[in-house]
């Protein structure tokens, strides 16, 4: 895609997926770092957290508001060209953004 619909700083062990519900963009982060013990067998005894990762999503409209689900923390952006961008402080194994678009 010429532009993207996400843009990251995640590490490529984690994945990033988007919906959209009514006037809201909810973006998910997946933490996800796998120990191989074997053949075909993957474990996760301990989770590491990432932190302080950049998050730009493309919108149509600028939000009214961005924050963490289901704490309802308020999270700073911006919104520049088309893309909302903010900073998720901590993902431990999950993370959602919520994207609060205007009317």
């Amino acid at each position: 895609m010429a532009k993207r619909l996400v843009r990251t700083s995640a590490p490529p062990s984690s994945e990033v997926s988007l919906t959209k519900q009514g006037n809201r963009i909810i973006a998910h982060i997946v933490n996800f770092q796998p120990q191989r013990r074997g053949k075909g067998a993957e474990y996760i005894e301990e989770a590491y957290p990432i932190v302080n990762i950049s998050l730009e999503v493309r919108t149509e409209k600028e939000p009214k508001s961005v924050y963490l689900a289901p704490s309802k923390r308020t999270l700073e952006f911006g919104f520049k060209e088309g893309y909302v961008s903010c900073v998720v402080p901590e993902v431990l194994a999950h993370q959602i953004v919520v994207f609060e678009l205007n009317g």
